[in-house]
Order: structure tokens, then sequence, then C-alpha cells
């Protein structure tokens, strides 16, 4: 196992995010372990504990992470319109560009059985 660099515990933090998403997009889920997110992030088995209770709460966080994205982009989409159903035309179209961007977590996360 490589070692991987000295990083910030935030650094750290959204590193086993990032690494967790590229699991769960190219293997589903499921495929996100603890110990398989500190082998694919090239760190000790034990360091993501320091970050997450269990791979649930990983998937929880990776979740928050995609539901907040796609808040901002909505709410950006509003923000550039004046008139009420322009507002709401300007949500409905940021929401499916963002669900677009990032629906592979979306479909990978919703398609593990276990998920709440």
């Amino acid at each position: 196992m490589a070692t991987a660099p000295r990083l910030s515990a935030s650094d750290r933090r959204q590193q086993l995010l990032d690494t967790a998403v590229a699991l769960v997009v190219t293997q589903g889920a499921g495929a996100v372990t603890m110990e398989r997110l500190a082998e694919q992030a090239g760190v000790s088995k034990a360091l993501p504990y320091l970050h997450f209770e269990n791979a649930d709460a990983v998937l929880a966080a990776v979740y928050e992470i995609e539901v907040a994205h796609i808040g901002r982009k909505v709410r950006a989409g509003m923000a550039e319109q004046t008139e009420p159903a322009d507002k709401i035309t300007a949500a409905v179209h940021a929401y499916f560009d963002a669900v677009a961007d990032r629906g592979a977590v979306f479909t990978a996360l919703s398609a593990r059985p276990t998920w709440p």
C-alpha cells in the first residue's frame, strides 16, 4: 500500500469522500466498505474511522453533499430570475441539469438494497 501524503483533517475527509464517490460510481454503493475505502485512498485501515463511524455514514455524507450541490444549483438558477414563473422554470431546469451532471452517483446510491 502506498502511503498517502499528510493532509489536513478536512482535506483528508474530502479525499475519502471523493474516493467513496468513485467507488459508488464504478462499483456501486455496496462496494463502499471502510477497508476498501482505505485501500483505494491509500491510507491505513483505521484512518477512515477517524472521519466516519462506518460505511453507511460515508454514504450518507456523500448523499448529503450531492443533495446540497443540487440545492445550490437550483437556488442559483432561481436567483437569476425576477418573475415567479421564470423562477420555477429556472429551478426545474437547474435541478435536471444538476441531476444530469451527478446522476451516476444518485443512481448508484439508490440501487443499494440496504440504503435507508
